[in-house]
């Protein structure tokens, strides 16, 4: 009775795979097929996987909701890498903002990393605190609950400083040298 349910099991998700791989070859709006082919070669490869090997069907269980997921895990990487590089339009905004409001010019991480070495950095919470009863906790920086700040190096002229972070899109700005 049990491998009776589990073949059903095996089979129903054999159709569903089949009919995902062949819809994502078709010709037409492309829209986001491409992330349904990785689902149905995931589930594709657990089918081959249960009906090959000694596993049980019931495994199917995992690999389909694996499958299943990975189209929505897939586009969440793709959005926190476009935010960390500031390509997506909300990193747009964002970086449009902290340059009205600095007044100055602001760094993404890779161009951050290209223009400056770190060697020191604190957390948005460390930099709250060390504002928070200080002459500067009316400035508009200290409000934000995001921003932290770095020591820097600038690669050009090895001249030590400072910069301001904002955690998510990662922005740095506020170039302030030693003195």
């Amino acid at each position: 009775m049990i491998t009776t349910i589990a073949w059903i099991l095996w089979g129903l998700l054999a159709l569903n795979t089949l009919y995902w791989l062949i819809t994502s070859f078709l010709p037409g709006d492309a829209g986001g097929r491409w992330l349904f082919r990785v689902q149905g070669l995931i589930w594709l490869a657990g089918l081959i996987l249960t009906a090959a090997l000694p596993f049980s069907k019931f495994h199917l269980i995992w690999i389909y909701l694996l499958g299943a997921m990975a189209p929505y895990a897939i586009m969440q990487w793709r959005m926190q890498r476009s935010m960390d590089m500031g390509t997506s339009p909300v990193a747009q905004h964002v970086r449009q903002h902290l340059e009205e409001a600095s007044g100055g010019e602001v760094w993404s991480w890779p161009e951050m990393l290209r223009t400056f070495k770190v060697y020191e950095a604190v957390s948005p919470r460390e930099y709250a605190e060390t504002f928070q009863l200080s002459e500067f906790s009316k400035r508009w920086v200290t409000n934000e609950p995001q921003v932290g700040s770095v020591r820097v190096i600038r690669r050009s002229d090895k001249q030590k400083g400072r910069l301001l972070y904002i955690d998510s899109p990662r922005f740095y700005f506020s170039w302030s040298p030693d003195r």
